[in-house]
């Protein structure tokens, strides 16, 4: 397709965007802005200072001093807990009260501005805005910090409006031809609550987004509270993985928005891991959310869409939104006529870091727990989910055991999910002594074992040298049995590979399991990733590595 040689954006009107909404606001992160520090901002079409105190308190205020109109953030100095303007030296305290008029006794009585409300929890920094100057009419209430993972976030800058990223939410259409997912569909809801609407959302999750193979189920719990703030609660139930995100609009002006994204991770005992994991499934939700900007900043506002029974519940959005507005939507956004359709925009969509969204959260689950499910090495030893499970059961032996997700990487998927699934209960060649590979290059068969000791025998023949160019890791088996069990590593070093008795000083990743459990792994006869969950086998080492082991060491099927 063809894309114009010119375009020039449509503004806010043209568009049909929503005038700007009120409500709570994030106007700024917490770790960004230390004691004593002033920082310019523009929210709200206004010019504003947010600064810091020594006492740790975060204020916002109008720019501009009442005296004669300097703006406070430019020269402007935090003492104590007042803010001194550049220009003549007022002092002013916490109430936007002058306190001090340099060379003279008495104060002006119009010697004041007016503070912003603003409180400050879980990363963030917020406001209050209303037009006219209403106190705020709900409090915003802090989540838990307490057994999750810091705070990642980022910030974005669209041409865009806060309404088009909580809609994006709702609408399940969409999640299908923009971001792959399947399956896509309202579990519950939505349930209205005054500021607030809840709903239930579950997709089937691709993991191409980081380049891997497999799919997870992932349910949302996603709280709105008016039209700025998304809080969705995340469960992988495939892999046990809790997950939590915020994702925050905020108007600059009726033209642009900055997206704050704030994700954690529900902490599973080892510290190391949970970092790790938590830094994947950013990553990977950074990546999926982006995908709508191009969308976001040149689409039109339709106040009166065509809308299909597949949409979602745009309509009950709609009207619940209208309440955060000083007239109705409709008289605000009329919109373009559908004989108006915006052009695609040549300009690349504003990319300022990595954020997550509610399709995002799922990209990463996806990442992390579907780059484990692609086949592997000793059968479905777990997927993402079932590693990230089997830390949460508490099995693992060591502080740095690898969880579900990382097993599975290391002995590819479950018996009970997908093709391995439908093949195991089809009647297929599971006696065979021979059988394809799981690991999903064509041409390639792996044998069946006896024993223990047949795998090894075997195991340069298993080996594939291509799946292992540029790599130097060890692999170690802990392989519990009076008879038939032993400890081995193998070296492998960019395409070739060293099986060596005994164990290595310091394996980059350890498989831990009975003799006899893992021959039927390594047979595709048990479910891998159910052993792994159950306490059956243990795996330790670093993730991205043990991932690899499906590719390297493929299992039969």
């Amino acid at each position: 397709m063809t894309e114009p040689t010119s375009y020039t954006p449509r503004n806010a009107d043209e568009r049909g965007l929503p005038r700007m909404p009120w409500g709570w606001f994030v106007v700024g992160l917490s770790e960004q802005l230390a004691p004593g520090q002033i920082e310019t901002v523009r929210y709200f079409d206004r010019d504003l200072v947010l600064y810091r105190t020594e006492g740790g308190e975060a204020r916002l205020w109008d720019a501009h001093c009442p005296h004669l109109g300097a703006h406070l953030g430019f020269g402007g100095t935090v003492i104590g807990e007042t803010l001194r303007c550049p220009f003549h030296h007022w002092r002013f305290d916490g109430a936007g009260q002058c306190v001090e008029v340099p060379g003279c006794d008495r104060i002006p009585p119009t010697g004041k501005t007016a503070p912003w409300s603003v409180v400050e929890h879980n990363g963030a920094i917020w406001a209050w805005y209303h037009p006219d100057r209403i106190e705020p009419t709900h409090e915003l209430r802090a989540l838990p910090d307490e057994g999750w993972t810091g705070d990642r976030s980022i910030r974005w800058e669209l041409r865009s409006h806060p309404q088009e990223i909580g809609e994006n939410t709702v609408d399940i259409a969409h999640m299908m031809p923009v971001h792959e997912t399947g399956r896509s569909r309202v579990l519950w809801g939505p349930d209205l609550d005054g500021p607030r609407m809840n709903i239930g959302l579950y997709f089937l999750a691709p993991g191409s987004i980081i380049g891997m193979d497999g799919e997870n189920d992932v349910e949302l719990n996603v709280t709105m509270i008016g039209v700025g703030i998304i809080e969705v609660q995340a469960h992988v139930t495939n892999a046990g993985v809790h997950a939590r995100y915020r994702i925050c609009s905020t108007p600059i002006d009726r033209e642009r928005i900055h997206i704050y994204g704030i994700a954690n991770m529900q902490r599973t005992g080892d510290d190391e891991f949970d970092d790790e994991v938590a830094g994947l499934f950013f990553e990977a939700l950074t990546r999926d959310f982006v995908k709508d900007f191009d969308i976001w900043e040149n689409k039109l506002y339709r106040a009166r869409p065509a809308l299909s029974g597949a949409d979602g519940p745009l309509g009950a959005y709609r009207r619940w939104a209208k309440q955060f507005y000083q007239a109705t939507l409709d008289h605000d956004a009329r919109g373009p006529s559908h004989a108006t359709p915006a052009q695609p925009s040549t300009t690349p969509a504003r990319r300022g870091g990595e954020l997550l969204s509610v399709s995002g959260l799922l990209s990463r689950v996806r990442g992390v727990a579907q780059g484990v499910r692609a086949g592997g090495l000793a059968g479905g030893l777990a997927s993402l989910g079932d590693v990230l499970a089997e830390v949460r059961g508490g099995g693992r032996v060591g502080n740095d055991e690898v969880d579900e997700a990382e097993a599975e990487d290391v002995f590819g998927p479950p018996v009970t999910r997908g093709s391995a699934m439908a093949s195991s209960h089809s009647g297929g060649n599971g006696h065979d002594r021979t059988a394809s590979a799981s690991s999903g290059r064509p041409g390639i068969s792996v044998p069946k074992v006896a024993s223990v000791a047949d795998y090894f025998a075997t195991l340069e023949d298993r080996f594939v040298p291509s799946a292992s160019r540029g790599l130097e890791a060890v692999f170690q088996w802990e392989i519990a049995g009076d008879d038939d069990g032993g400890i081995y590593h193998a070296i492998v070093d960019d395409g070739s590979m060293t099986l060596v008795p005994g164990k290595h000083v310091s394996p980059t990743v350890t498989i831990a399991m009975d003799a006899s459990d893992y021959v039927r792994v390594v047979n595709g006869e048990l479910d891998g990733a159910r052993a792994f969950t159950t306490g059956g086998g243990k795996v330790r080492g670093k993730i991205r590595v043990a991932m690899k082991m499906r590719n390297i060491f493929p299992q039969a099927s």
